[in-house]
């Protein structure tokens, strides 16, 4: 669906413009929940009070010809050490998917 989108945007901007693909690492606070499955303790780097925050780290691809974003891809990170809530093994469905949730961010294949 998000590569239609792009090829109908794309075809309405100009061929000089530049086109880029975006790698965004932002928060995800839930600083008030207590019960969210995967919660961790993150550290917020891009903030200037280098701070400690409950929540994930929210890893989006996105597309942008320099005037407009569109987002292809997202995922929410956690961590093993820093775990506040385990993963819930009676879910088999989505137990693998969380799993990777917790790998290192280079080995996320």
């Amino acid at each position: 669906m998000s590569t239609h989108a792009i090829s109908k945007v794309d075809a309405l901007t100009h061929q000089e413009r530049t086109k880029v693909f975006i790698l965004d690492d932002s928060t995800f606070d839930r600083n008030r929940s207590k019960k969210v499955e995967l919660l961790a303790r993150c550290f917020d780097h891009s903030s200037t009070t280098n701070r400690f925050y409950k929540g994930f780290r929210m890893l989006t691809l996105g597309w942008s010809d320099g005037h407009s974003f569109m987002p292809i891809d997202f995922s929410l990170l956690s961590s093993k050490k820093a775990q506040i809530n385990g993963i819930s093994e009676d879910i088999e469905l989505t137990y693998i998917r969380l799993q990777k949730t917790c790998r290192s961010t280079p080995n996320r294949t």
